[in-house]
Order: structure tokens, then C-alpha cells, then sequence
């Protein structure tokens, strides 16, 4: 290629769709060995031995706690999307490109998918801990990152057509890159906007109910319900469900004493009374005591 330069094209159009092959192996040992690692934990069992070993462990909230970067079995750890997806992309990637030009790349992945989808889910039910979740904001995002992967898979495809000196398969290829990218804005202008905003006949509905021009903002008129709502969080609890919350517990009733008639000036506990409730006229709460004024 350095001598002849002209040689690059002819190698694009023979050589790429003869490393199916290698692409197939890296396929299957990256699942392999990764989904057979993430089963059985060898990184997170060996860290929580040392942790064991070295770490402080005189009670049992210091055996079940992180110390320096060692962490213990019973924490569990927060799942690494940024590596996962990675690969994951990069499979979607060999799949698009591969699909056409060697299929039996498609049946090898779909098997590699099957396996990451039930160890990971496994994982993520029984491992890791529930403290990322996005409100399916993730899948939206990833939805957008595989159609990108898919135009380009076609145009890899249309230049190695084209290499090839196919004119007419390539001029037949090139409609179906046009149709993803207008599937691609149809998808951001209508099932993207419609999770966040009313539809417009419900949209009409709220201006004909309301005189929003005077007593409410556009800010949050037309937004669906269930956004607006946020999650019950000790920090963003607001003043009337925190006089709900106060309502619904339980009052803590008090034992308070009196002064039995048959019975000298011996105490006796009476039983638990309602704050609101009241003694009787001839029977008065003793009052406490005045404290000295050298223990005041």
C-alpha cells in the first residue's frame, strides 16, 4: 500500500469481507470469557478476601463496609454501563456491517446477545445495586446510537459495492440509507416529543379550561402528569405531603400518673391516654416537683 497507493481500494473491496472470520472469534471468546468472569466474580471474591484479611473488622458494620479500595461481598457494587455498552455497541456494529456480506456472522451474534442479555439481567437483579436507573432515558439514547450504527453499516456497504464497480446494486442501495435517515427524524420529531408533551387535542383541552394567560405559565402546561410528579425523597418532600406523612403516623401516647384515693400517697402508672384527653375535676395531675436551685 505504501509503494502503490492505488492498491487500497482493491484491498477494501477483497479483504473486508474475508475478516468475517476474525471478527466471528473475537465475537465468541469476548462473550466467553466475559459473561463466564462476570458469573463468577473472580475480581469482586479475591478483593473481598483481602479485604478480609487486612482490613479492620472488630464489628460487623466494619466487616460489611468498603475500606481503602477493598470492598466486602455484602456491598454490592454499581454496574459499569460505559464498558458494557461498549462492547454491546460494537457487536451491533459487526452485525450491520457483516449481515449482508457474511451471514453467519448474524447467527453467532444473536447466540452472543442471548447469553449477555440473561447473565447480565441475572447480574443485575442479584448483584448489583438498584441505584442507576434512568427513567428509560438509556434506552432512548441507545435507540439513537444503533440507528447511527446502522447508516453507517450501509455505507460501508455501498462503498465496498462500489468498490466492486457495481453500479447498479449500488444505486439500488443507496434508497435504503435515505429511508433509515428519514426513519431517524420521524422517530425524534413523534415518539420522542410525545413522552415529554400532551398530544395537541389534549393540548386544546387545558386552553379551553383555563385562563392561562393570567393566572398559570407555559412552563409546565402542556407537560404529561407523570413528569411532573417527582419521587418521594427525604430531600424534595414538600410541605403538604410532609402534613400528610405527620397525619398518617401514628401520635406516641403518654403514661402519665395521679394520686390512687384507697391508697396512701403511693403512684401508680395509669394506662396510655389520647393527648386531647382529660382528667376528671376531682382527680387533678400531680405536678412535678420544683427543682432546687443549686441542681438548676
Amino acid at each position: 500500500m505504501a509503494q502503490d497507493p492505488g492498491l487500497i481500494v482493491s484491498l477494501l473491496a477483497n479483504e473486508l469481507p474475508t475478516k468475517s472470520t476474525f471478527f466471528i472469534q473475537y465475537v465468541f471468546i469476548v462473550t466467553s470469557l466475559g459473561v463466564g468472569i462476570e458469573l463468577l466474580r473472580i475480581g469482586p471474591v479475591v478483593m473481598a478476601s483481602l479485604r478480609s484479611k487486612f482490613g479492620p473488622n472488630l464489628t460487623e458494620k466494619e466487616k460489611n463496609t468498603p475500606w481503602l479500595f477493598f470492598s466486602p461481598l455484602a456491598c454490592p457494587p454499581l454496574f459499569n454501563h460505559a464498558a458494557v455498552l461498549s462492547t454491546v455497541v460494537l457487536f451491533c456494529m459487526i452485525l450491520f456491517v457483516y449481515a449482508a456480506l457474511a451471514p453467519l456472522t448474524a447467527i453467532i451474534l444473536t447466540l452472543s446477545f442471548m447469553a449477555l442479555g440473561s447473565a447480565y439481567r441475572h447480574q443485575l437483579i442479584y448483584i448489583y445495586a438498584p441505584a442507576q436507573e434512568s427513567g428509560g432515558k438509556l434506552w432512548m439514547n441507545f435507540i439513537s446510537i444503533i440507528i447511527n450504527c446502522m447508516m453507517l453499516a450501509q455505507l460501508t456497504i455501498i462503498a465496498l459495492l462500489a468498490l466492486k464497480e457495481s453500479i447498479v446494486v449500488t444505486i439500488l442501495t443507496v434508497p435504503i440509507l435515505l429511508i433509515t435517515g428519514f426513519f431517524k427524524s420521524y422517530i425524534n420529531q413523534r415518539h420522542f416529543k410525545v413522552v415529554e408533551c400532551l398530544p395537541s387535542h389534549e393540548c386544546c383541552k387545558r386552553d379551553a379550561a383555563s385562563d392561562f394567560y393570567i393566572t398559570e405559565s407555559f412552563e409546565d402546561l402542556y407537560v404529561q402528569p407523570e413528569l411532573l410528579t417527582k419521587e418521594v425523597l427525604p430531600g424534595n418532600i414538600g410541605t403538604k405531603l410532609r402534613k400528610k406523612i405527620s397525619i398518617m403516623k401514628p401520635k406516641k401516647h403518654k403514661k402519665r400518673k395521679r394520686r390512687d384515693k384507697n391508697v396512701g400517697n403511693t403512684m401508680k402508672t395509669e394506662p396510655m391516654m389520647a393527648e386531647d384527653e382529660t382528667f376528671d375535676k376531682d382527680e387533678q395531675a400531680p405536678s412535678k416537683p420544683p427543682l432546687p436551685p443549686e441542681s438548676v
